[in-house]
């Protein structure tokens, strides 16, 4: 609930500094819209993290949230007369939400982390909104003393746009050619625990969470010769049917969400390797 909270919180923001630039894009100059770009980028980067992050790593519904994100940001601010810029835009939050997509598809954090990822970036928009509204005020007034009196308009330029457009497809071609080495929480997820010894009932007991990017921790520490009791505890929002295998203990065990319990006696020293379907992700008992 923590992590939903906060997205709910950070669209809320976002919606507000949409609606708040485009009741003022008739003022905006083009340094003020160079800042609404970085805002549209950083936006759409942390729309594509928490969206990624709350859906189970479910990608394509991250990345179609991101684009509407983005084209929607595009239309509203862009000019009507001024097409060009709306594009800068939309092209922007591709960049961000493509970068925020893969960002939260590799790293797993805890819901603390996720509240203070989540407090940070309402931070920021509220400091680049209140730069944007410094600009509103100055930049006008310095426009009003020089004069306007026979001054040609000023074409937009296509700079940026191909600039940004280059970016995002030198973006994608990074991604692609690196595809193999990114996997679901290569980074933030806890590597091992060891075992809580319950002396009421004589026995070992360790909890694992099956995630999206596998067991989590990946290697629980038993003592040898002491009853073990591992509780596999599948999220309920996980959609997949999840299966334990292990050659090394003779496991097939489909897995229920919420709690399953798995009960070994008399383990021996040595290492047991186990993997999750679908996804074969594996796991480690080290029994010392």
């Amino acid at each position: 609930m923590l992590k939903i909270g906060s997205i709910l919180i950070s669209i809320l923001i976002i919606c507000y500094s949409i609606y708040h630039i485009y009741q003022n894009k008739g003022k905006l100059s083009d340094s003020a819209r160079k800042i609404v770009s970085l805002l549209t980028c950083v936006s759409s980067l942390a729309m594509g993290f928490f969206i990624i992050q709350i859906s189970n790593f479910n990608i394509w519904l991250s990345a179609i949230i991101c684009l509407f994100v983005s084209i929607v940001s595009g239309i509203l601010v862009g000019e009507s007369d001024l097409k060009i810029k709306g594009l800068n835009q939309i092209l922007s939050g591709f960049i961000g939400g493509t970068i925020g997509l893969v960002l939260g598809y590799m790293v797993f954090i805890s819901d603390i982390a996720f509240l203070i990822v989540a407090i940070l970036f309402i931070i920021f928009v509220y400091m680049i909104l209140r730069w944007i509204d410094k600009l509103l005020v100055t930049e006008p007034q310095n426009k009003g003393k020089k004069g306007t009196k026979g001054k040609k308009i000023k074409k937009p330029s296509y700079g940026p746009t191909v600039g940004l457009g280059g970016g995002l497809i030198l973006l994608l071609i990074i991604i692609a050619v690196n595809v193999n080495h990114i996997s679901i929480g290569m980074f933030g997820q806890p590597q091992s625990q060891n075992a809580v010894i319950d002396e009421v009932n004589d026995m070992q007991v360790a909890t694992i969470h099956v995630t999206p990017s596998g067991p989590d921790p990946k290697n629980t520490i038993f003592k040898s010769q002491t009853m073990l009791k591992v509780v596999f505890n599948v999220d309920q929002s996980d959609n997949e049917k999840r299966t334990l295998i292990s050659n090394d203990l003779h496991l097939n065990v489909p897995l229920k969400k919420g709690p399953n319990v798995i009960l070994l006696d008399d383990p021996q020293k040595g290492e047991y390797h186990f993997s999750l379907l679908p996804g074969n992700t594996s796991g480690l008992f080290t029994v010392k």
